[in-house]
């Protein structure tokens, strides 16, 4: 197609030439016979200007008889070649990001990020124990409860511990993640994922559609990379903000959200496994089978969708656990208050523990102001 253009481009060249020389001949003086014998120069042989102006005029008109033809393939090629192209790296980025989850341990960036952060983590972690002697003070003016204060320091310790050694135990998830990816992949990923894009068919169509899903989904993974390895270096963060009552809910979203950019690669690729199946699969009929390779093509949509629909869901459990969680210790307080009056004992009714506790200590002053009073009584009566 190419070369069509050359050459209608080489024959309009050599017309101009052609007109010129024959114009400049045109404008000579004539010469007398003695005088042509006497400047006679080289004659020039036109022989092959001939032949490839002929070998031009057939080609243009072949153009001529072919120009719909021709105009197709040159809009083809100037407007959606690129697209293709453009699908088939994004595919073989694809293959790569799927099947390899980048290691949080041994990772130098990874490390050092981690270290230093875990220097900030046992710096705070001392102000955090000095924080939870004060809220054993005064923890009902922030609504932070005894029982609360008293789970920190257990708490606190743990994810001190946790922080030391995370990078190697965040290290097995991966690997755990990679071990999935390898089972659930199909055999010939790069040629199988080509041809589930239609790329390799002459749908022009599915080239545009489904470079823009694949170009989404390559940097979607990208990011899903760069977010797991970032989690895993500011962990030990994460950890103690874990241990903290009222700041436990922000870390468990980073909790989620780590733990469902794990799960992308294998959901993802279990897509592929039955995009794959669905196009590799015969219909009954033959409307069946390309209505099972239309859907197989389309199923790409579900790389994105899968995803998005897992940490949805991920958040969604975060916030769904933590109303539940204080449903149920608030129904367990309110059982215990209710058995307490149920067998004869004080309650404390609907007080804080604050008001509980000064209500005891006023009950008990006069109780001991009641036994004081009484013994001077018995005493002055024996008297």
């Amino acid at each position: 197609m190419n070369s069509k253009i050359t050459l209608v481009l080489l024959v309009i060249a050599l017309a101009g030439l052609l007109t010129g020389s024959v114009a400049a001949q045109a404008g000579e003086p004539t010469t007398t016979p003695g005088e042509e014998d006497d400047d006679e120069g080289p004659i020039v042989d036109l022989s092959g200007v001939i032949e490839a102006i002929n070998q031009l005029i057939d080609d243009f008109q072949y153009f001529t008889d072919n120009w719909d033809k021709t105009i197709e393939e040159l809009l083809i090629a100037v407007l959606f070649k690129p697209f293709q192209t453009v699908a088939q790296q994004l595919i073989r980025f694809l293959s790569m990001l799927l099947m390899h989850t980048p290691d949080v341990h041994p990772n130098p960036a990874v490390e050092e990020v981690h270290s230093q952060v875990l220097l900030v983590t046992y710096f705070l972690s001392g102000l955090t124990f000095t924080a939870t002697g004060l809220l054993y003070i005064t923890g009902p003016l922030f609504g932070v409860s005894y029982g609360q204060v008293r789970m920190i320091i257990p708490r606190i310790l743990a994810a001190l511990i946790f922080s030391t050694v995370s990078l190697p135990l965040l290290q097995y998830a991966v690997e755990l993640s990679n071990v999935l990816v390898q089972a659930f992949a199909p055999s010939q990923l790069y040629m199988s994922m080509e041809q589930l894009a239609g790329l390799s068919t002459a749908l022009v169509i599915a080239w545009v559609v489904e470079s823009a899903v694949l170009l989404v989904v390559v940097v979607m993974f990208i990011i899903r990379n760069v977010y797991i390895m970032f989690v895993a270096a500011i962990s030990p963060l994460l950890a103690l903000t874990w241990a903290v009552p009222k700041a436990k809910r922000y870390a468990d979203t980073f909790i989620a959200g780590w733990w469902t950019a794990l799960a992308m690669a294998p959901l993802d690729m279990l897509v592929l496994k039955f995009s794959f199946a669905m196009i590799q699969g015969n219909g009954g009929n033959i409307p069946g089978s390309i209505s099972n390779w239309i859907l197989g093509v389309g199923a790409f949509s579900l790389l994105i969708l899968v995803p998005y629909q897992l940490y949805g869901a991920s958040q969604a459990a975060v916030g769904q656990a933590y109303v539940v969680s204080r449903g149920i210790k608030n129904r367990a307080k309110q059982a215990y208050r209710y058995n307490r009056g149920k067998t004869g004992q004080q309650t404390d009714f609907d007080l804080s523990q604050d008001e509980a506790r000064r209500l005891k200590s006023y009950r008990r002053k006069k109780r001991q102001q009641t036994s004081d009073s009484s013994y001077r009584g018995n005493w002055g009566e024996n008297q």
